[in-house]
C-alpha cells in the first residue's frame, strides 16, 4: 500500500473509533437510571447503534446535503477563485437548511428536523470546512 492509502485508512479508523465511543456513551446516557438498561435487548440495541452509527452517519449526511453538494459541484467547475469557493460553501450549506425549513410542514409548531439539520450544519460542518480549508 502506498502512503496515501495508509493515511486514508488511518482517518477512517480514527473516525470509526471516535464515533463508536461517542455513540456508545450516548446510548448508555439515554438509558441511565432506567430499568430498561438491565435487559439484554436494550444493551444489544445500544451496541448495535454504536456499531452501525459510524457507517450510516456519513451516508445520511450526504443524503441531507445532496442539493448543496450538487450545486457546489456545478459551480466549482465555473468558479476557480478559492475565495469565491469558500464564500459559496458558507452560503449554500445554510441555504440548504433554509430550503428544508420552508418545505417542512408549514403548520408544524416546532420544525425539529430542519432545526437539527441547521444546528449540525452551522456548528459542525461549516467549522470543519473552515479548518480543512486552511490545512
Amino acid at each position: 500500500m502506498n502512503e496515501k492509502t495508509k493515511n486514508i485508512l488511518k482517518v477512517i479508523g480514527i473516525w470509526y473509533v471516535i464515533t463508536f465511543v461517542l455513540s456508545l456513551n450516548w446510548g448508555y446516557l439515554m438509558y441511565s437510571g432506567s430499568n430498561d438498561l438491565k435487559t439484554l435487548k436494550t444493551n444489544l440495541g445500544i451496541w448495535a447503534y454504536a456499531i452501525l452509527n459510524p457507517i450510516l452517519l456519513p451516508l445520511i449526511i450526504c443524503l441531507v446535503f445532496l442539493p448543496a453538494i450538487i450545486t457546489l459541484f456545478f459551480l466549482f467547475k465555473k468558479i476557480k477563485n478559492i475565495n469565491y469557493r469558500i464564500l459559496l460553501i458558507a452560503i449554500l450549506i445554510p441555504f440548504n437548511n433554509l430550503i428544508y425549513f420552508i418545505f417542512e410542514n408549514p403548520n408544524s409548531e416546532l420544525p425539529i428536523l430542519s432545526m437539527a439539520i441547521g444546528g449540525y450544519s452551522l456548528l459542525i460542518i461549516l467549522p470543519l470546512i473552515f479548518i480543512l480549508t486552511f490545512c
